[in-house]
C-alpha cells in the first residue's frame, strides 16, 4: 500500500491500527520487506509411535518417578529408535497434560461402610429436619502444642534467601498436646472438655451425665425440642454402659455409619477453632495456656456458624450419594 502512494493514515485505517504506529514498524522492518515471509516449522519431540508409548506407560504406571521412564522405555523400543532424554520426555509429558499431582490424604472406607454410607445418607436426605434442627453433633479432638505435617505457605520474593524465610516447626519431643470433648447444634455451641488421659466407657459415661444430659434437658426447656445425640462409633462409645445410660435417659442416639468423619460438621468447627487458636495465641508455653486459649477461642464461636454448618448436613449427604459412598470434599 505504501508502495502504491498510500497515506500512513490510510493505511492505518486499512489495518485498524495507529497511523504512527504503523510507520514505526514499517520502518523497523525496512531491512526485512524484500524477503520471503517466514516459514514455521513445527518442532516435533518425539515421534508418533514414541509418544503413544509414552502416554500408555502414563496411563499404566501413574506412579513411576520420571527418571525411570527411559529405562522402561526402551524395553519397547527397537535398536534402531533412539530413546529420548529425561528432559524430552518431562516435555512431551508436560506437553500432553500429563502432569504431577499430589493426591489428597483421605481414610480409608471398606467396600461395606460404603454402602453404609449410602444408606444413611438415603435416609438421612428423608429426615432432614432431625439432623438439622434437632441434633447435637460431638466428637473429640487432640490439639497439639504443634502440629506434625502440617503444611505452611508463605508467599515472599525470589530473592529472600532461604535461611531468611520462617519455619514449621515439628516438636519430636517435648511437646504436648491436650484432648477436648465438646459438641454444638443449630443453636449455638455446648459444653467444652478438655479431657485427662484416655478415655474409657466409665469416664465417657461421667462425661455425658454431668455435661451432655444437662444440655438436652436445656435444650427441652428453652426451645421445646427434642435433640438427637450424635457420636461416632468409638470403642468407648458403643459399649453397653453407655448405651444403656442414654436410653435410660431417654435419649434418641443418631445411627452413625462408620469411617465418616466428612458427615460430622463438628470436624469442621475443630478446624476453625485450631485455626484461629494458631493465628492468635502461637505456640503455647504450657497445657493450661493451650487448654485456656482453646476455651476462649470457643467461647467466642458466634451462633451464625453453627447454624450455617448444621444445616450443611444436607449438601453432605448429597454429596455421599453423588460419589457413590466415596468420601467426600468436607
Amino acid at each position: 500500500m505504501k508502495d502504491a502512494g498510500a497515506s500512513w493514515k490510510v493505511i492505518g485505517i486499512a489495518l485498524n491500527k495507529k497511523s504512527d504506529a504503523v510507520k514505526r514498524w514499517y520502518k523497523r522492518n525496512k531491512i526485512l520487506r524484500g524477503l520471503e515471509p517466514k516459514v514455521k516449522v513445527s518442532k516435533k519431540i518425539t515421534d508418533g509411535r514414541t509418544g503413544l508409548l509414552l502416554k500408555r506407560i502414563a496411563a499404566e504406571t501413574p506412579q513411576m518417578a520420571l527418571r525411570d521412564y527411559p529405562a522402561v522405555l526402551s524395553s519397547h523400543l527397537n535398536e534402531e529408535t533412539p530413546c529420548p532424554s529425561v528432559s524430552t520426555i518431562h516435555k512431551f509429558l508436560t506437553l500432553n497434560g500429563l502432569k504431577i499431582i499430589k493426591l489428597l490424604k483421605k481414610p480409608f472406607i471398606s467396600e461395606k461402610n460404603i454402602e453404609k454410607r449410602k444408606e444413611f445418607a438415603q435416609l438421612g436426605l428423608q429426615n432432614l429436619n432431625v439432623l438439622k434442627y434437632q441434633t447435637i453433633w460431638s466428637d473429640e479432638t487432640t490439639v497439639r502444642k504443634c502440629p506434625q505435617g502440617k503444611e505452611i505457605l508463605h508467599r515472599c520474593h525470589s530473592s529472600v534467601l532461604k535461611e531468611n524465610l520462617p519455619v514449621a516447626h515439628q516438636i519430636q519431643q517435648g511437646g504436648f498436646s491436650v484432648m477436648f470433648w465438646g459438641c454444638f447444634s443449630l443453636f449455638g455451641t455446648g459444653p467444652l472438655v478438655a479431657l485427662e488421659g484416655s478415655q474409657n466407657q466409665h469416664t465417657y459415661k461421667e462425661l455425658l451425665e454431668e455435661y451432655l444430659v444437662p444440655e438436652i434437658e436445656a435444650a427441652r426447656g428453652a426451645y421445646s425440642v427434642q435433640m438427637t445425640f450424635m457420636q461416632d462409633n468409638a470403642p468407648c462409645h458403643k459399649t453397653n454402659k453407655v448405651m444403656e445410660f442414654l436410653r435410660s435417659k431417654a435419649i434418641p442416639i443418631l445411627d452413625w455409619p462408620p469411617s465418616s468423619p466428612d458427615l460430622n460438621p463438628i470436624e469442621n468447627l475443630w478446624a476453625i477453632i485450631k485455626r484461629r487458636r494458631q493465628k492468635k495465641y502461637g505456640l503455647p508455653k504450657t497445657k493450661t495456656a493451650l487448654i485456656e486459649q482453646i476455651f476462649d477461642i470457643w467461647a467466642n464461636i458466634d451462633a451464625e456458624l453453627c447454624k450455617t454448618l448444621a444445616e450443611s448436613v444436607e449438601n453432605r449427604l448429597k454429596e455421599c450419594l453423588r460419589l457413590n459412598g466415596k468420601t467426600t470434599k468436607y
